[in-house]
């Protein structure tokens, strides 16, 4: 099981990391919000599947890819396309527009093709991720989706519709620990949970299920989405219809929506989470201490693996998340004033810190969900949040 931004960064490594440098210039980048309206106007076109074989055809070991694809697409995983480019070469003056899960891969397929010599090509910005996330299918008949999955996905901004427990038996599906927010791990907490959901956890889903009325829709909730999947498999396998899972579960619901906006959603944690258009309206109408838990080579773009040298926050200091305790003695700051803690991405350790600060006394700490990785991606694949990109600096050319 793997949070969703976990598989972005293993994508990014596998990338090198040539991050946002090329949109616009080698190739054209596509919103979203546009996506229709120009498929519209390139009728005689090709639409790129750059993702495995696995996802394309929902069959991957990692149950919360499979996500269906854009019907009518052909899919070339990019790892072949150095080897068979040539297989696209009736469409070299015509326009190809390439995606994948979260807009990485595709950009270094529209890359690869633009230095080929295709002369119009497309990244849809934020991938098919993100269409789901944003709940913008069901509004474009260009981008339908076919899936061999059974079950439907519910995007966060569609459970946010609902003000109260929405029309389904919610069931959590994550341990009893992480659900009662007593769990060892800080970052398990931190994702608290719905308060009309009942708890079935997956270890024990076999038995525990046998309580689940049949006949009435059902909404499956876990951490990352990768559970939750494997018990809607087991419930459509076992006479149980009209499943439904809450898409990357509870991680994309603290992640992609304000607080405000998270309806009977509690936390089990003392600190705060947020997320990037909340951290930009914090930042620019007060004053936060900005840490950065990463180790010194990160902070300092040293890292070896070069796809984590991408700079820092404005401002930031780097306590190391290792001896992170063993420093806060020496932390100049009042312990009402405002904390943001933050990584690379959604690490453990990041959460560890946080813990740490409440609990050395400090009142108005909170993590920035997605860290630098995501305030990035943000500012790059999703439209009017330009300026979320701006608040890391010092980025190594190599991964601007």
């Amino acid at each position: 099981m793997k949070p969703l931004l976990t598989m972005v960064f293993s994508v990014a490594a596998l990338a090198a990391c040539a991050q946002f440098r090329y949109d616009n210039k080698q190739f054209t980048t596509v919103y979203p919000e546009e996506i229709c309206a120009v498929l519209k106007a390139n009728p005689d076109r090709l639409v790129l599947d750059v993702r495995s074989k696995g996802e394309f055809y929902d069959t991957s070991s990692n149950k919360s890819l499979n996500i269906g694809h854009i019907a009518g697409a052909q899919n070339l995983d990019i790892r072949e396309l150095p080897t068979r480019w040539h297989e696209l070469e009736a469409y070299k003056d015509k326009p190809v527009f390439i995606y994948c899960s979260h807009s990485q891969r595709s950009r270094r397929a529209a890359k690869m093709l633009a230095d080929s010599g295709f002369t119009k090509v497309y990244n849809i910005n934020g991938g098919l991720t993100t269409f789901r996330f944003q709940d913008r299918l069901a509004a474009c008949p260009e981008l339908m989706v076919q899936t061999s999955s059974k079950y439907k996905l519910m995007a966060p901004v569609q459970l946010a519709a609902y003000k109260g427990k929405p029309p389904y038996i919610v069931i959590d599906v994550r341990p009893d620990s992480a659900f009662k927010g007593i769990a060892t791990d800080p970052r398990q907490n931190a994702l608290g949970r719905l308060t009309y959901a009942t708890n079935i956890p997956f270890s024990s889903f076999a038995s525990g299920a046998t309580a689940i009325p049949q006949g009435q829709p059902i909404l499956l909730v876990d951490d990352f989405g990768n559970e939750s999947v494997k018990a809607a498999e087991w419930l459509l396998a076992n006479g149980y219809s009209d499943i439904t899972v809450l898409f990357n579960g509870l991680d994309a619901l603290v992640t992609e929506l304000p607080k405000e906006r998270r309806p009977s959603w509690t936390a089990s944690t003392s600190f705060g989470l947020i997320n990037g258009p909340t951290f930009d309206t914090w930042a620019k109408g007060k004053k936060l201490t900005l840490i950065d838990v990463r180790n010194a080579e990160e902070f300092s773009n040293t890292a070896k693996d070069g796809f984590r040298n991408i700079g820092q926050l404005k401002g930031a200091i780097n306590i190391p998340a290792a001896g992170f305790q063993a420093q806060l003695p020496g932390l100049t700051v009042g312990k009402t004033d405002p904390i943001v803690v933050y990584g690379f991405s959604n690490q453990p350790e990041v959460f560890r810190a946080a813990q740490a600060l409440t609990d050395a006394g400090y009142k108005n700490v909170s993590v920035l969900m997605g860290g630098l990785f995501n305030l990035r991606w943000r500012g790059a694949n999703l439209k009017g949040h330009d300026q979320l990109g701006n608040w890391v600096v010092n980025v190594p050319p190599d991964n601007q």
